[in-house]
Protein backbone atom coordinates (compact mmCIF):
# COMPACT_ATOMS: atom_id res chain seq x y z
CA UNK A 1 0.00 0.00 0.00
CA UNK A 2 2.70 2.30 0.93
CA UNK A 3 4.37 1.77 -2.72
CA UNK A 4 1.07 2.10 -4.24
CA UNK A 5 0.76 5.45 -2.60
CA UNK A 6 3.71 6.28 -3.49
CA UNK A 7 3.61 5.84 -6.91
CA UNK A 8 0.24 8.08 -7.26
CA UNK A 9 1.80 10.90 -5.16
CA UNK A 10 5.26 10.30 -7.69
CA UNK A 11 2.25 10.29 -10.71
CA UNK A 12 0.99 13.55 -9.07
CA UNK A 13 3.94 15.08 -8.51
CA UNK A 14 5.09 14.74 -11.97
CA UNK A 15 1.92 16.06 -13.05
CA UNK A 16 2.26 19.01 -11.11
CA UNK A 17 6.24 19.41 -12.52
CA UNK A 18 4.66 19.01 -16.12
CA UNK A 19 2.33 21.92 -15.46
CA UNK A 20 4.48 24.37 -13.60
CA UNK A 21 7.43 23.67 -16.33
CA UNK A 22 4.40 24.60 -19.04
CA UNK A 23 2.97 27.36 -16.94
CA UNK A 24 6.95 28.73 -16.43
CA UNK A 25 7.09 28.01 -20.26
CA UNK A 26 4.40 30.24 -21.02
CA UNK A 27 5.70 33.15 -18.48
CA UNK A 28 9.12 33.06 -19.96
CA UNK A 29 6.82 33.79 -23.87
CA UNK A 30 4.61 36.34 -22.49
CA UNK A 31 8.08 37.67 -20.44
CA UNK A 32 10.05 37.67 -23.79
CA UNK A 33 7.04 39.15 -26.12
CA UNK A 34 6.89 42.08 -23.32
CA UNK A 35 10.24 42.73 -23.51
CA UNK A 36 9.97 42.99 -27.14
CA UNK A 37 6.82 45.40 -27.03
CA UNK A 38 9.18 47.49 -24.50
CA UNK A 39 11.75 47.39 -26.84
CA UNK A 40 9.66 48.65 -29.61
CA UNK A 41 7.96 51.17 -27.65
CA UNK A 42 11.39 52.28 -26.15
CA UNK A 43 12.63 53.06 -29.40
CA UNK A 44 9.58 54.95 -31.14
CA UNK A 45 9.67 57.46 -28.36
CA UNK A 46 13.04 57.97 -29.05
CA UNK A 47 11.75 58.40 -32.52
CA UNK A 48 8.95 60.65 -31.68
CA UNK A 49 10.70 62.73 -28.95
CA UNK A 50 14.57 62.60 -29.83
CA UNK A 51 15.14 61.86 -26.80
CA UNK A 52 16.75 58.63 -25.49
CA UNK A 53 14.86 56.45 -22.76
CA UNK A 54 17.44 53.79 -20.88
CA UNK A 55 15.57 50.87 -19.19
CA UNK A 56 16.38 52.83 -15.91
CA UNK A 57 14.79 56.20 -16.47
CA UNK A 58 11.90 53.98 -17.58
CA UNK A 59 11.56 52.30 -14.30
CA UNK A 60 11.94 55.45 -12.44
CA UNK A 61 8.81 56.89 -14.56
CA UNK A 62 6.87 53.56 -13.82
CA UNK A 63 8.27 53.81 -10.04
CA UNK A 64 5.52 57.01 -9.77
CA UNK A 65 2.31 57.49 -8.54
CA UNK A 66 -1.09 58.43 -9.81
CA UNK A 67 -0.60 61.94 -8.23
CA UNK A 68 2.53 62.61 -10.04
CA UNK A 69 1.56 61.22 -13.07
CA UNK A 70 -1.85 63.67 -13.35
CA UNK A 71 -0.02 66.78 -12.21
CA UNK A 72 2.25 65.57 -14.91
CA UNK A 73 -0.70 65.42 -17.58
CA UNK A 74 -2.44 68.59 -16.33
CA UNK A 75 1.40 70.29 -16.91
CA UNK A 76 1.76 69.22 -20.71
CA UNK A 77 -2.04 69.86 -21.35
CA UNK A 78 -0.98 73.34 -20.51
CA UNK A 79 1.76 73.43 -22.23
CA UNK A 80 -0.39 72.47 -25.44
CA UNK A 81 -2.78 74.78 -24.92
CA UNK A 82 0.13 77.62 -24.46
CA UNK A 83 1.59 76.06 -27.97
CA UNK A 84 -1.78 76.56 -30.00
CA UNK A 85 -2.18 80.02 -28.59
CA UNK A 86 1.29 80.91 -29.52
CA UNK A 87 0.53 79.22 -32.94
CA UNK A 88 -2.25 81.08 -33.42
CA UNK A 89 -0.86 84.26 -32.14
CA UNK A 90 1.96 83.96 -34.83
CA UNK A 91 -0.88 83.45 -37.30
CA UNK A 92 -2.27 86.58 -36.77
CA UNK A 93 0.71 88.47 -36.55
CA UNK A 94 2.18 87.08 -39.77
CA UNK A 95 -1.16 88.12 -41.38
CA UNK A 96 -0.99 91.67 -39.96
CA UNK A 97 2.58 91.59 -41.40
CA UNK A 98 1.47 90.44 -44.66
CA UNK A 99 -1.52 92.81 -44.88
CA UNK A 100 0.94 95.76 -43.72
CA UNK A 101 3.77 95.10 -46.63
CA UNK A 102 0.76 94.56 -48.74
CA UNK A 103 -0.33 98.30 -48.13
CA UNK A 104 3.00 100.24 -47.14
CA UNK A 105 2.66 103.94 -48.04
CA UNK A 106 5.96 103.90 -49.67
CA UNK A 107 8.44 101.93 -51.12
CA UNK A 108 11.65 103.82 -50.42
CA UNK A 109 14.21 102.92 -48.91
CA UNK A 110 14.72 103.90 -44.89
CA UNK A 111 16.89 106.68 -45.41
CA UNK A 112 14.17 108.63 -47.67
CA UNK A 113 11.38 107.74 -45.23
CA UNK A 114 13.68 109.21 -42.54
CA UNK A 115 14.33 112.29 -44.16
CA UNK A 116 10.62 113.29 -45.05
CA UNK A 117 9.65 112.31 -41.68
CA UNK A 118 11.60 115.09 -40.61
CA UNK A 119 10.37 117.62 -42.66
CA UNK A 120 6.63 116.47 -41.90
CA UNK A 121 7.92 117.01 -38.22
CA UNK A 122 9.49 120.14 -38.92
CA UNK A 123 6.29 121.34 -40.81
CA UNK A 124 4.26 119.86 -37.19
CA UNK A 125 6.46 121.75 -34.99
CA UNK A 126 5.53 124.97 -37.36
CA UNK A 127 1.79 124.69 -37.54
CA UNK A 128 2.07 124.21 -33.24
CA UNK A 129 4.23 127.22 -32.95
CA UNK A 130 1.37 129.18 -35.37
CA UNK A 131 -1.49 127.17 -33.33
CA UNK A 132 0.03 128.54 -30.16
CA UNK A 133 -0.10 132.40 -31.59
CA UNK A 134 -3.22 132.04 -33.14
CA UNK A 135 -4.63 131.02 -29.39
CA UNK A 136 -2.61 133.86 -28.13
CA UNK A 137 -4.81 136.28 -30.03
CA UNK A 138 -7.84 134.37 -29.79
CA UNK A 139 -7.20 135.23 -25.82
CA UNK A 140 -5.98 138.49 -26.04
CA UNK A 141 -9.35 139.21 -28.14
CA UNK A 142 -11.56 137.57 -25.37
CA UNK A 143 -10.33 139.94 -23.23
CA UNK A 144 -10.97 142.68 -24.75
CA UNK A 145 -14.67 141.58 -25.74
CA UNK A 146 -14.80 141.21 -21.85
CA UNK A 147 -13.55 144.64 -21.39
CA UNK A 148 -15.82 145.93 -24.14
CA UNK A 149 -19.03 144.47 -22.60
CA UNK A 150 -20.21 148.04 -22.12
CA UNK A 151 -19.36 149.66 -25.78
CA UNK A 152 -21.03 147.00 -27.66
CA UNK A 153 -24.20 146.92 -25.90
CA UNK A 154 -24.02 150.99 -26.80
CA UNK A 155 -23.69 149.74 -30.48
CA UNK A 156 -26.17 147.82 -30.11
CA UNK A 157 -29.12 149.97 -28.78
CA UNK A 158 -27.57 152.74 -31.48
CA UNK A 159 -28.21 150.29 -33.65
CA UNK A 160 -31.91 149.51 -32.86
CA UNK A 161 -32.32 153.08 -33.04
CA UNK A 162 -30.76 152.91 -36.92
CA UNK A 163 -32.68 150.36 -38.24
CA UNK A 164 -36.07 152.30 -38.53
CA UNK A 165 -33.98 154.83 -40.55
CA UNK A 166 -32.56 152.06 -42.20
CA UNK A 167 -35.51 150.09 -43.27
CA UNK A 168 -36.98 153.38 -44.52
CA UNK A 169 -33.46 154.30 -46.24
CA UNK A 170 -34.38 150.79 -47.99
CA UNK A 171 -37.63 151.60 -49.38
CA UNK A 172 -37.33 155.57 -50.27
CA UNK A 173 -33.61 156.53 -49.90
CA UNK A 174 -31.83 156.98 -53.22
CA UNK A 175 -29.21 159.73 -54.08
CA UNK A 176 -31.15 161.13 -56.59
CA UNK A 177 -34.25 160.91 -55.02
CA UNK A 178 -35.82 158.55 -57.91
CA UNK A 179 -37.45 155.76 -55.35
CA UNK A 180 -39.58 158.46 -53.52
CA UNK A 181 -40.29 160.12 -56.26
CA UNK A 182 -41.61 156.86 -58.42
CA UNK A 183 -43.98 156.68 -54.65
CA UNK A 184 -45.10 159.84 -54.87
CA UNK A 185 -45.98 159.42 -58.88
CA UNK A 186 -47.47 155.81 -58.37
CA UNK A 187 -49.71 157.14 -55.80
CA UNK A 188 -50.68 160.55 -58.02
CA UNK A 189 -51.22 157.87 -60.89
CA UNK A 190 -53.36 156.01 -59.24
CA UNK A 191 -55.73 159.02 -57.57
CA UNK A 192 -55.85 159.74 -61.30
CA UNK A 193 -57.21 156.06 -62.40
CA UNK A 194 -59.39 156.55 -60.26
CA UNK A 195 -60.92 159.90 -61.59
CA UNK A 196 -60.45 158.55 -64.97
CA UNK A 197 -62.17 155.17 -64.50
CA UNK A 198 -65.21 157.56 -63.10
CA UNK A 199 -65.32 159.15 -66.70
CA UNK A 200 -64.14 156.20 -68.50
CA UNK A 201 -67.49 154.73 -67.07
CA UNK A 202 -69.37 157.36 -68.61
CA UNK A 203 -67.46 156.59 -71.91
CA UNK A 204 -67.12 152.68 -72.58
CA UNK A 205 -68.43 150.81 -69.81
CA UNK A 206 -66.11 148.10 -71.00
CA UNK A 207 -62.90 149.35 -69.79
CA UNK A 208 -61.36 149.80 -66.55
CA UNK A 209 -57.75 151.06 -66.38
CA UNK A 210 -55.43 149.76 -64.03
CA UNK A 211 -51.38 150.61 -62.91
CA UNK A 212 -49.14 147.40 -63.33
CA UNK A 213 -47.31 147.16 -60.11
CA UNK A 214 -44.21 148.73 -59.29
CA UNK A 215 -44.54 150.65 -62.32
CA UNK A 216 -46.23 153.56 -63.95
CA UNK A 217 -47.33 151.37 -66.96
CA UNK A 218 -51.00 150.90 -67.36
CA UNK A 219 -53.07 147.94 -69.03
CA UNK A 220 -56.66 147.93 -70.18
CA UNK A 221 -59.24 145.38 -68.10
CA UNK A 222 -61.66 144.35 -70.39
CA UNK A 223 -65.01 143.66 -68.47
CA UNK A 224 -66.84 142.07 -71.88
CA UNK A 225 -64.36 139.50 -72.11
CA UNK A 226 -64.07 138.28 -68.39
CA UNK A 227 -62.13 141.29 -67.19
CA UNK A 228 -58.71 140.18 -69.60
CA UNK A 229 -55.80 142.14 -69.17
CA UNK A 230 -54.70 143.76 -72.27
CA UNK A 231 -52.15 145.90 -73.31
CA UNK A 232 -53.31 150.13 -74.14
CA UNK A 233 -51.38 149.60 -77.34
CA UNK A 234 -54.23 146.67 -78.64
CA UNK A 235 -56.83 149.83 -78.45
CA UNK A 236 -57.98 150.62 -81.80
CA UNK A 237 -57.83 154.00 -82.44
CA UNK A 238 -61.61 154.99 -80.82
CA UNK A 239 -61.14 153.22 -78.33
CA UNK A 240 -57.54 154.77 -77.75
CA UNK A 241 -59.48 158.52 -78.27
CA UNK A 242 -62.42 157.66 -75.20
CA UNK A 243 -59.80 156.09 -72.82
CA UNK A 244 -57.56 159.60 -73.59
CA UNK A 245 -60.77 161.30 -73.21
CA UNK A 246 -61.45 159.77 -70.19
CA UNK A 247 -57.78 160.48 -69.05
CA UNK A 248 -57.87 164.28 -69.19
CA UNK A 249 -61.19 164.53 -67.42
CA UNK A 250 -59.51 162.33 -64.65
CA UNK A 251 -57.01 165.12 -64.59
CA UNK A 252 -59.28 167.76 -64.58
CA UNK A 253 -60.92 166.24 -61.45
CA UNK A 254 -57.88 165.32 -59.77
CA UNK A 255 -56.94 169.11 -60.29
CA UNK A 256 -60.30 170.30 -58.86
CA UNK A 257 -59.39 171.02 -55.61
CA UNK A 258 -57.09 173.42 -55.72
CA UNK A 259 -57.72 175.24 -59.64
CA UNK A 260 -61.34 174.88 -61.34
CA UNK A 261 -60.80 173.79 -65.08
CA UNK A 262 -63.62 175.42 -66.66
CA UNK A 263 -62.10 175.11 -69.93
CA UNK A 264 -61.79 172.07 -72.41
CA UNK A 265 -60.22 171.99 -75.70
CA UNK A 266 -59.78 169.08 -77.53
CA UNK A 267 -57.77 168.94 -81.11
CA UNK A 268 -58.62 166.52 -83.68
CA UNK A 269 -59.12 163.07 -82.87
CA UNK A 270 -62.46 162.43 -83.82
CA UNK A 271 -61.64 161.16 -87.43
CA UNK A 272 -60.60 158.15 -86.31
CA UNK A 273 -64.03 157.12 -84.38
CA UNK A 274 -66.40 154.73 -85.69
CA UNK A 275 -70.15 156.30 -85.72
CA UNK A 276 -71.37 154.95 -82.38
CA UNK A 277 -67.79 155.58 -80.62
CA UNK A 278 -68.27 159.15 -82.54
CA UNK A 279 -71.77 159.27 -80.52
CA UNK A 280 -70.69 158.32 -77.02
CA UNK A 281 -68.09 160.78 -77.39
CA UNK A 282 -70.53 163.23 -78.47
CA UNK A 283 -72.61 161.98 -75.25
CA UNK A 284 -69.86 162.63 -73.39
CA UNK A 285 -69.29 166.02 -73.99
CA UNK A 286 -72.58 167.07 -73.73
CA UNK A 287 -72.54 165.97 -70.34
CA UNK A 288 -69.40 167.92 -69.46
CA UNK A 289 -71.13 170.76 -70.96
CA UNK A 290 -74.60 170.44 -69.00
CA UNK A 291 -72.35 170.52 -65.63
CA UNK A 292 -71.66 174.15 -66.77
CA UNK A 293 -67.98 173.54 -68.34
CA UNK A 294 -67.39 175.04 -71.65
CA UNK A 295 -65.83 172.46 -74.34
CA UNK A 296 -64.25 173.30 -77.74
CA UNK A 297 -63.77 171.05 -80.47
CA UNK A 298 -61.10 171.52 -82.83
CA UNK A 299 -62.56 168.54 -85.66
CA UNK A 300 -62.99 168.70 -89.36
CA UNK A 301 -65.57 166.03 -89.03
CA UNK A 302 -68.67 166.67 -90.58
CA UNK A 303 -71.34 164.70 -88.09
CA UNK A 304 -70.04 166.56 -85.10
CA UNK A 305 -69.76 170.27 -87.14
CA UNK A 306 -73.71 169.36 -87.38
CA UNK A 307 -74.28 167.95 -84.13
CA UNK A 308 -72.65 171.39 -82.52
CA UNK A 309 -74.79 174.74 -82.72
CA UNK A 310 -72.11 177.52 -81.92
CA UNK A 311 -69.24 177.47 -83.87
CA UNK A 312 -66.30 179.29 -84.90
CA UNK A 313 -64.97 178.52 -87.80
CA UNK A 314 -61.35 179.45 -90.04
CA UNK A 315 -61.42 179.97 -93.09
CA UNK A 316 -57.94 180.23 -95.43
CA UNK A 317 -58.01 183.04 -97.14
CA UNK A 318 -55.65 184.73 -100.29
CA UNK A 319 -52.15 185.11 -99.26
CA UNK A 320 -51.88 183.10 -96.71
CA UNK A 321 -54.25 185.23 -94.40
CA UNK A 322 -57.27 183.61 -92.42
CA UNK A 323 -59.80 184.94 -91.15
CA UNK A 324 -62.51 184.22 -88.41
CA UNK A 325 -66.46 183.40 -89.60
CA UNK A 326 -69.01 182.82 -87.40
CA UNK A 327 -72.07 180.81 -88.87
CA UNK A 328 -75.43 183.02 -87.95
CA UNK A 329 -74.30 185.89 -86.65
CA UNK A 330 -76.77 188.36 -88.72
CA UNK A 331 -73.88 191.12 -89.28
CA UNK A 332 -71.56 188.46 -90.46
CA UNK A 333 -68.33 190.32 -89.26
CA UNK A 334 -65.67 188.63 -90.61
CA UNK A 335 -62.72 190.10 -88.88
CA UNK A 336 -58.52 189.23 -88.92
CA UNK A 337 -57.80 186.30 -86.80
CA UNK A 338 -54.97 188.34 -84.88
CA UNK A 339 -57.69 190.72 -83.78
CA UNK A 340 -60.19 188.37 -82.70
CA UNK A 341 -57.88 186.02 -80.71
CA UNK A 342 -56.79 189.52 -78.96
CA UNK A 343 -60.54 189.95 -78.37
CA UNK A 344 -60.91 186.78 -76.52
CA UNK A 345 -59.01 187.81 -73.98
CA UNK A 346 -61.65 189.55 -72.29
CA UNK A 347 -63.31 187.61 -68.86
CA UNK A 348 -67.02 187.03 -69.38
CA UNK A 349 -69.57 188.37 -66.38
CA UNK A 350 -69.77 186.04 -63.73
CA UNK A 351 -73.26 185.43 -62.12
CA UNK A 352 -72.85 185.12 -58.30
CA UNK A 353 -76.54 184.18 -57.48
CA UNK A 354 -77.00 181.92 -53.99
CA UNK A 355 -79.66 179.51 -56.53
CA UNK A 356 -76.76 179.46 -59.29
CA UNK A 357 -73.81 178.87 -56.41
CA UNK A 358 -75.91 176.73 -54.82
CA UNK A 359 -76.81 174.24 -57.64
CA UNK A 360 -72.54 174.15 -58.41
CA UNK A 361 -71.68 173.86 -55.11
CA UNK A 362 -74.26 170.73 -54.69
CA UNK A 363 -72.63 169.16 -58.48
CA UNK A 364 -69.26 169.57 -57.06
CA UNK A 365 -69.91 167.54 -53.66
CA UNK A 366 -71.65 164.91 -55.97
CA UNK A 367 -69.24 165.07 -58.38
CA UNK A 368 -66.59 164.01 -55.22
CA UNK A 369 -68.97 161.61 -53.47
CA UNK A 370 -68.97 159.37 -56.85
CA UNK A 371 -65.19 159.76 -56.90
CA UNK A 372 -65.17 158.51 -53.41
CA UNK A 373 -64.85 161.70 -50.71
CA UNK A 374 -67.69 162.44 -48.94
CA UNK A 375 -66.66 165.83 -47.53
CA UNK A 376 -64.57 168.79 -49.20
CA UNK A 377 -63.23 171.86 -47.79
CA UNK A 378 -65.06 174.78 -47.86
CA UNK A 379 -61.87 176.96 -49.01
CA UNK A 380 -61.77 174.38 -52.43
CA UNK A 381 -65.29 174.74 -52.78
CA UNK A 382 -64.81 178.56 -52.67
CA UNK A 383 -61.61 178.45 -55.01
CA UNK A 384 -63.30 176.03 -57.30
CA UNK A 385 -66.77 178.28 -57.96
CA UNK A 386 -64.42 181.43 -57.91
CA UNK A 387 -66.55 183.46 -55.29
CA UNK A 388 -65.72 185.61 -52.38
CA UNK A 389 -66.72 184.19 -48.97
CA UNK A 390 -70.10 186.21 -48.39
CA UNK A 391 -71.71 185.13 -51.88
CA UNK A 392 -70.44 181.45 -50.97
CA UNK A 393 -72.29 181.83 -47.53
CA UNK A 394 -75.26 183.17 -48.94
CA UNK A 395 -75.24 180.06 -51.30
CA UNK A 396 -74.41 177.80 -47.70
CA UNK A 397 -77.85 179.83 -46.59
CA UNK A 398 -79.79 179.33 -50.09
CA UNK A 399 -79.49 175.73 -49.93
CA UNK A 400 -80.40 175.04 -46.21
CA UNK A 401 -80.36 171.30 -44.70
CA UNK A 402 -79.23 169.96 -47.81
CA UNK A 403 -75.70 169.90 -47.26
CA UNK A 404 -73.71 169.47 -43.41
CA UNK A 405 -71.13 171.69 -42.08
CA UNK A 406 -68.27 169.13 -40.74
CA UNK A 407 -65.75 171.78 -39.35
CA UNK A 408 -63.86 173.34 -42.68
CA UNK A 409 -65.50 170.98 -44.97
CA UNK A 410 -68.75 170.57 -46.54
CA UNK A 411 -71.11 167.49 -47.16
CA UNK A 412 -74.29 166.17 -48.76
CA UNK A 413 -76.89 165.69 -46.44
CA UNK A 414 -77.85 161.71 -47.04
CA UNK A 415 -81.06 162.04 -44.80
CA UNK A 416 -82.35 164.20 -47.19
CA UNK A 417 -80.39 163.08 -50.66
CA UNK A 418 -79.66 165.35 -53.47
Amino acid sequence: NAKTDADRLLVASTSECETKTQAAELSQAELTAATASRERWMDAFTVRTGTPLTLQELDGLLARDEVWIQTERDALRQLDEAVTAAESACQVYAEQLQQHVNTQPTQDEEQAVLTALQAISEELNGAKSNLSSAQAVILSDDTRRVQNVELMEQIRQQDAKADPWRKLNELLGSSDGAKFRMIAQRRTLDLLLRYANHQLNNLAVRYRLERLPESLNLIVIDRDMGDERRSIHSLSGGESFLVSLALALGLASLTSNRLRIESLFIDEGFGSLDPETLNTAMSALMHLEAQGRKVGVISHVTEMTDAISVQIKVVKGRGGASRIVVPGDQTSAEVELSAVMADTTAEPARNDSPEILGNRLVELLQRELQAGKDRVSSKSLRDELGCDPKAFKAAQAWLGGRIVVDGRSLKLNDAIGT
